[in-house]
């Protein structure tokens, strides 16, 4: 440089950093507002590790920090955002300007690239400095797109109001799509970039970080370097460190209009050199962890990539096997749903089939139904496309904690998880909020629904096939805490179903769980918290039928979860913990079979006790899809063992539950004779009114059967009182439908009615949908007989609406007598 621009450059050096001085004071009295105090100027140096006088000539201009520094203030003011931007820019500019207006050793030497060459004697400074003097060149590194892009509207379109805003609206200078492995994020990333090219006339960058892939993730300086020699920067007179090279590439860029893409990032930190400072330039960044450093430092945009759409995954498949969507419609469905509506899958499974002739679809779509077996399936010897291996690049950078959490989820049978459970598996409180965080920024498990937790089939493919490789120790140890964490949640929520239950606590409370006798579980808790964190579980009613509803497909798969780890006890009581619920939402297959899966269990482990009350309750249950013959067998096998055991109690259920499937096939004298059997066993059981209550309510039913009304209700009026007294709202709600009946049946309609409607609202509140529905008819033949034909039309319309949401067998009864009642023109009369 000659001494007249030396000069020259002097005064545009000084107002270069009074411009970088301005702004970073500004900055500071920015963050004290924010704050509401100010930052003691010798505690700031302090934490920066430098002087105090340093600080000052950085806030009056007269030196320049490093970046390093400058960040590193920013993070302690609480910086964020374009600002951090706009102050590193002007930094970079005010060093730049400095270096230029400094008088060179030798004055126009000319790099062998072209360049002007920066003296060696500088080369220990913060900076080099090397200017291309030739055109600049364009870069044109965008790779080529795919020919079968299907899908992915809404997230083009939300790339594009972020990045092409209308008149008014700033733009984005930063975009980062993140998502799970193979759910194509550098597809849609190319693909939009190319639709936008022509807007970043002077070049588009391309740089893969290997950020989760084979061998090391790219070092940033190397992609650095390759990007400023794109840009024409001859390879002498690129400066060595990482720090000068990032603040070339943003001088480079000041002023342009260029695009640069940086794929497959593994870190903010990593992504962060090659961003530009232009505001007319923009960097897309794709990463399968969220990069939230770049939203909170560089105010990047955040666009989170979700599998395909069914109809878009089976479109993407029949374009690869080259036919219509329609054609092999049901193995397409299948296809794309075993495949997780992954772009990768999908390609990888369209190439495999059509290798082979179409008629060979359906075996592929066999192949894969087996889950275990799907990553094998969909290998490849290409690494970039072997399922197995890409996934295994998405869990090697784990934390520790999130790994072993990870690991442990192939022991989690679905569909989804909270975060006590995820704690329960871990055994280590305290570090699963921060192992679930590294899955869920790692995009291997999915925040579905606030507090609960989801991952594709293939991804818990992938974890049980870690979880398989686990010591036998350790994988039963995590499976029990697992089982005791959701049976003590399930029981807590159970006795918010039924308060009344605390009232009857056994004797044998204390015992092991398999010395119980089985006829008088569940029991009240201890209060004591399993091991892996605190249940969840509500205490409230509402809440408890709302937890059940959550964790119903999860409580059905830990049956034979537990099953398949020996663990039989927990299989049972497990079981017997659901029945309420079932029976109160009219789940009565799911009844019946969770009931057989305990009477399975209680075989296997030989517990006399268990065995018995599992047939009875089975029973119970087979009864409510009227296998009227199968229960009657079952509840004679366990009458015989409980009598065999000499346990009352036990025989006392059985004899109300002969007298509650005699009554469903019309034997009222069979069934009255076995409720006045369990009267009998509960003689002398003050300790226990539940027991009396129940069987003088079963004898108060059989007498109404009978027409012996008003034994009937003497009988039911002392079964209420009882109820009321241990408030069990389930039976009263049962005993107020045959004291209606009686009344009823006596001619006294009114009271009929009055009984009629506090059952069902009790029923309501229990939300006991059959038998709220039940009483609903019979309120509507009260109504009839009292010759409000109106009102009897609406509870009977209401009735039908209840039992078909339930899909009860018994609803065709109740449209056979409205229509009855319609044809009789009784239905809406006066």
């Amino acid at each position: 440089m000659s001494e007249g621009a030396a000069r020259s450059a002097q005064p545009e050096a000084s107002d270069a950093r009074a411009r970088f001085a301005s702004g970073l004071s500004h900055a500071v009295l920015d963050a004290e507002k924010h704050h509401g105090r100010s930052f003691d100027r010798g505690e700031l140096a302090k934490r920066l590790r430098i002087s105090r006088a340093s600080l000052y000539a950085y806030l009056n201009g007269t030196t320049l920090p490093s970046s390093q520094t400058l960040d590193r203030l920013l993070t302690l003011l609480g910086t964020a955002g374009p600002e951090t931007g706009q102050l590193a820019t002007l930094r970079d500019d005010a060093e730049i300007a400095q270096r230029l207006r400094r008088p060179r050793p030798a004055t126009g030497a000319v790099a062998p690239d072209g360049g002007v060459a920066v003296a060696s004697a500088y080369a220990g400074e913060t900076s080099s400095l090397a200017v291309p003097a030739h055109p600049r060149p364009v870069p044109r590194q965008l790779p080529g797109t795919i020919r079968d892009f299907v899908g992915r509207a809404a997230e083009t379109a939300a790339l594009d109001a972020l990045a092409l805003p209308p008149a008014g609206v700033a733009p984005a200078r930063v975009l980062t799509i993140t998502g799970t492995a193979g759910v194509g994020k550098t597809t849609l990333a190319v693909h939009w970039a190319h639709r936008i090219a022509d807007r970043f006339p002077d070049g588009q960058l391309y740089a893969n970080l290997n950020g989760f892939g084979a061998g090391a993730p790219r070092d940033p300086a190397a992609a650095l370097h390759a990007v400023l020699l794109a840009l024409g920067v001859g390879p002498n007179a690129i400066p060595e460190d990482l720090e000068s090279r990032a603040a070339l590439l943003r001088t480079l860029l000041t002023g342009r209009r260029v695009l640069v893409v940086l794929d497959n990032a593994r870190s903010a930190e990593q992504a962060r050199p090659l961003l530009p400072g232009s505001a007319g330039c923009l960097a897309v960044v794709t990463s399968r962890i969220r990069l939230e450093g770049l939203v909170v430092r560089d105010g990047a945009s955040l666009l989170t990539l979700e599998e395909l759409p069914h109809d878009a995954a089976v479109a993407l498949l029949a374009r690869r096997l080259g036919m219509l969507p329609s054609q092999h419609r049901p193995e397409l469905d299948e296809l794309a749903r075993q495949c997780a509506h992954l772009p990768l899958t999908l390609s990888v499974a369209g190439a495999r089939a059509a290798a082979r002739s179409p008629d060979v679809l359906g075996k592929l779509v066999a192949d894969l139904r087996h889950q275990r077996s799907r990553l094998d399936v969909l290998g490849s010897d290409d690494a970039d496309l072997d399922l197995r291996t890409v996934l295994r690049w998405s869990y090697e950078p784990l934390s520790a904690p999130a790994a072993r959490l990870f690991r442990l989820l192939g022991l989690h049978p679905g569909p989804d998880i909270d975060r006590g459970a995820c704690a329960a598996l871990l055994g280590e409180p305290d570090t699963a909020d921060q192992a679930l965080r590294g899955l869920v920024a790692a995009h291997l498990v999915t925040e579905h629904r606030p507090g609960r937790y989801t991952s594709h089939d293939l991804l818990r493919g992938f974890a049980q096939e870690l979880a398989a490789r686990l010591d036998a120790a350790q994988s039963t140890a995590a499976v029990a805490r697992l089982l005791e964490y959701y049976l003590d949640a399930a029981q807590r929520a159970n006795g918010a179903l039924q308060p009344w239950v605390t009232y009857l606590a056994p004797a044998v409370t204390g015992a092991e769980p398999e010395a119980w006798p089985a006829s008088v579980l569940p029991v009240p808790l201890s209060g004591a918290t399993p091991t892996g964190g605190p249940s969840n579980a509500p205490t409230s009613y509402d809440t408890a039928i709302a937890w059940f509803e959550n964790e119903l497909p999860v409580l059905l798969a830990l049956l034979e979860t537990a099953a398949g780890h020996g663990f039989e006890s927990h299989v049972w009581r497990l079981a017997w913990t659901l029945m309420l619920f079932l029976r109160r939402t009219g789940r009565r297959a799911e009844r019946a079979g969770t009931q057989q899966l305990a009477l399975d269990a209680a075989e296997r482990a030989g517990h006399r006790h268990a065995r018995a009350a599992s047939r009875r309750k089975r029973a119970d249950a087979l009864a409510g899809l009227g296998r009227t013959g199968d229960a009657e067998s079952l509840l004679a096998l366990a009458l015989t063992e409980f009598e065999a055991l000499s346990d009352r109690d036990g025989a006392r259920h059985v004899h109300l539950s002969y007298a509650r499937l005699y009554e469903a096939t019309g034997r009222h004298n069979d069934a009255l004779e076995h409720a006045r059997q369990a009267l009998t066993l509960s003689a002398g059981d003050t300790a226990n009114p539940l027991a009396v209550a129940d069987c003088q309510t079963q004898i108060s039913v059989q007498l109404c059967h009978l027409a012996r009304h008003d034994e009937a209700l003497s009988h039911g009026r002392r079964a209420l009182d009882l109820y009321s007294r241990i408030g069990h709202q389930d039976g009263q709600a049962n005993i107020l439908r045959y004291l209606g009946r009686a009344e009823g049946n006596l001619g006294r309609h009114d009271t009929a009615i009055g009984h009629y409607e506090r059952s069902r609202q009790l029923d309501h509140q229990l939300g006991d949908r059959f038998w709220e529905a039940q009483v609903m008819d019979h309120l509507a033949d009260e109504y009839l007989a009292c010759g409000d034909g109106e009102a009897a039309e609406r509870w009977r319309n209401a009735a039908l609406v209840l039992l078909e949401s339930l899909a009860h067998p018994g609803t065709e009864a109740i449209r056979a007598k409205a229509h009855r009642a319609r044809a009789d023109g009784t239905a809406g009369c006066p």
